[in-house]
């Protein structure tokens, strides 16, 4: 989190004492050390908040571009009696971005305080545990896009073949326009695969940072965020295993 890949360390420490190497992914999560650059992550609200809108940006990213959506929308603009796209696309952004993660989060934290009698605060909590939900996130992201790149593939092929057609080169033929890609059936394994090891990614950081907040008992600290990261888990692959509509964004009717 601290390194821009700036190299001054190389120029202060010449003598082999710095190198880029690898690492366990998520193993940064893990502590909350004072870091030189961003301070303690327990103490850094913007990140926490950046971290919440990048797990629950994937979940709303990803219902903008399945079937359920224009039911959703439908409902919702009978509720509050408009025709209008921009307020019901609003509540669906408030209801994934703020009541979801208050929810969540704020459910969470008050049960793993209650359970291990600790002293700090739910917002406190919240926010310490909140970086633990980023593998999820990521895994989600990846599985999303993944979806798209896989299923679109060999779609470089015809597009090339056109492209070189439109400028009188007709060495490759076609276009093949019926070469698209690698079949849904076969992608969702490869789904379902990214959010395993997000899901486990967060568990592991979870767990680890029950067992510094609570050594002598961490199941009660680590139980509500167990809940919490299958919540999200679940509706991740509920969400991965709806029709797919072919609109760019939420906002494209």
């Amino acid at each position: 989190m601290d390194c821009t890949f700036c190299l001054d360390c190389v120029h202060a420490c010449p003598h082999e004492n710095v190198g880029v190497t690898s690492r366990l992914p998520g193993s940064e999560l893990m502590t909350d050390t004072l870091r030189s650059g961003i301070g303690y992550f327990s103490r850094r609200k913007d990140i926490g908040a950046l971290v919440i809108v990048f797990v629950f940006g994937a979940l709303v990213n990803a219902f903008g571009m399945v079937s359920p959506v224009y039911a959703v929308e439908a409902w919702l603009g009978k509720v509050i009696s408009t025709t209008l796209k921009a307020p019901v696309l609003g509540i669906i952004f408030a209801a994934f971005l703020i009541l979801a993660p208050l929810i969540l989060l704020g459910g969470a934290a008050w049960t793993a305080r209650k359970l291990s009698g600790r002293k700090s605060t739910m917002g406190t909590m919240a926010l310490r545990y909140s970086y633990a939900l980023a593998p999820l996130g990521l895994g989600m992201w990846l599985a999303h896009y993944g979806f798209h790149f896989f299923t679109g593939i060999l779609t470089i092929v015809p597009v090339t073949q056109a492209t070189l057609a439109s400028l009188g080169i007709n060495i490759l033929g076609g276009p093949f326009w019926t070469w698209t890609g690698i079949a849904s059936r076969f992608v969702q394994p490869i789904e379902l695969g990214f959010l395993v090891l997000g899901f486990a990614g967060s568990l592991t950081v979870a767990h680890h940072l029950a067992q510094e907040d609570c050594p002598e008992r961490p199941i009660r600290v680590f139980a509500p965020w167990f809940a919490c990261c299958a919540i999200i888990g679940a509706a991740s692959v509920w969400l991965m295993f709806q029709p797919m509509e072919m609109r760019a964004m939420l906002m494209g009717g």
